[in-house]
């Protein structure tokens, strides 16, 4: 287990959760070489936070490998900071054997005679995905075994002869496409039902002139993509603007797209901040009227 703090576990998995799209995510588990199978969760948010515990309970990919991958797309100060409190990532790498064989008996049992050739346990050794014919086997280890696997060159694994051995990066683009492609169709399909998908995502937009209407919020919004509303927070009692808004983004793309390229963008003369919005409050608290700050769920706001 690491010694993330609290607060650090929550700053990783709200990012994951708020920076990285469906596709993304799955890209990020290829990655570190984790099966696609591990990530069993209702809602987007919980498989934030499922990769997180997954990463922090195993040593193989551990959390300080997470936040490589992470940083590696999504650079970003603060998780940079966590990455440098923790001990260096050993990573997964990821290899291509080509067996002289149309089938595979058992699945186990060339997990573990890998792992002898590798020179590591069973249990470091992640079986990723296998193609038929001449079997393509493709698994995730830790980087000194992968090299131990390939500086042998061993004619055979267990009663199998052994045609190659590559590591992924080595293979040709559409080889890895393949492979990708395979491994996104072969577990997570509850993201493909819309189970993991959220339907629209909310965004937090602050520092708004007092004369921005929504239908200047829904036009500036729609250069990310299709807009489901968009609302600027109005004072109850005196009608006017309180200096933020909220636009809900019909998907996450657009969302994640309205973020890279419209934060820090001038509207109505104003540079404007977005945030993906925190859920809705059940009752709204007092004291959040400051200009462009407070509670990012509150759309309308009395100072009573």
């Amino acid at each position: 287990m690491s010694n993330l703090s609290l607060a650090d576990r929550i700053a990783i998995r709200d990012f994951v959760f708020t920076r990285f799209v469906i596709d993304e995510f799955r890209d990020l588990m290829f990655t570190l070489g984790m099966r696609s199978d591990v990530i069993r969760c209702e809602t987007i948010q919980q498989a934030a936070r499922e990769i997180v515990e997954y990463c922090e309970r195993t040593s193989q990919p551990s959390i300080s490998c997470l936040l490589a991958a992470i940083l590696q797309v999504r650079p970003d100060e603060g998780l940079a900071r966590i990455a440098a409190k923790l001990p260096g990532c050993i990573p997964n790498r990821i290899v291509q054997i080509i067996l002289a064989t149309n089938t595979i008996a058992s699945e186990s049992a060339l997990i573990a005679d890998i792992a002898q050739l590798a020179q590591k346990y069973p249990d470091q050794i992640v079986l990723l995905g296998t193609l038929p014919g001449s079997t393509k086997v493709l698994i995730g280890l830790p980087e000194d075994g992968a090299d131990q696997l390939i500086s042998s060159n061993p004619s055979g694994v267990g009663n199998y002869r052994v045609i190659s051995i590559n590591r992924f990066e080595e293979l040709d683009a559409d080889v890895q496409q393949l492979w990708l492609s395979i491994f996104k169709n072969s577990g997570l399909s509850k993201l493909d039902a819309g189970i993991y998908r959220r339907t629209s995502v909310r965004l937090y937009v602050g520092n708004l002139a007092y004369s921005t209407t929504d239908a200047m919020l829904r036009q500036f919004f729609s250069e990310a993509g299709e807009v489901k509303s968009a609302e600027v927070v109005i004072e109850r009692t005196s009608g006017r603007s309180k200096g933020f808004g909220f636009v809900e983004m019909m998907t996450d793309e657009a969302a994640q797209k309205a973020i890279n390229i419209l934060n820090g963008k001038m509207l109505d003369m104003r540079p404007i901040r977005i945030d993906i919005a925190a859920p809705k409050l059940d009752r709204p608290r007092s004291g959040l009227g400051n200009r462009g700050t407070g509670n990012h769920s509150n759309r309308n706001v009395s100072n009573s």
